[in-house]
């Protein structure tokens, strides 16, 4: 193996780029930002991905990536929340629904048995 120094360095041809750069301006974070993201449960990777409080957005889903450990366990506590209150809400609908049809079933059984009988009134 030979040792190079500032004496016996030869510069060697190396790669010429000549396609336009792809990098983005401003899109760096200082490590105090990492170390802030990390210490948060936040991504620390790739790109700054904005963090919107608009309680206007009815169908606005969060992203978890996005949260801390706090904010991921209030959003699955109200999803868990809101599932029971939809599953709540159509256990009650087929209840009311087969009420309705036992009562048509028992309405058709005594106008049917009025009719053999001829007590059916017109």
């Amino acid at each position: 193996m030979k040792i190079r120094n500032s004496l016996n360095y030869i510069q060697e041809q190396g790669k010429v780029f000549i396609e336009p750069s792809q990098t983005v301006p401003d899109q760096t974070m200082s490590i105090r930002t990492i170390l802030d993201r990390y210490a948060k449960g936040l991504p620390t990777t790739g790109m700054k991905i904005p963090i919107y409080e608009d309680g206007d957005i009815d169908n606005y889903i969060p992203d978890p990536k996005t949260m801390d450990l706090a904010e991921r366990q209030e959003y699955a506590k109200q999803a868990r929340q809101e599932s029971d209150q939809i599953i709540r809400n159509y256990n009650m609908r087929q209840r009311k629904s087969q009420r309705v049809e036992t009562a048509n079933d028992r309405a058709e059984r005594s106008g049917a048995e009025g009719e053999a009988d001829g007590t059916k009134l017109a």
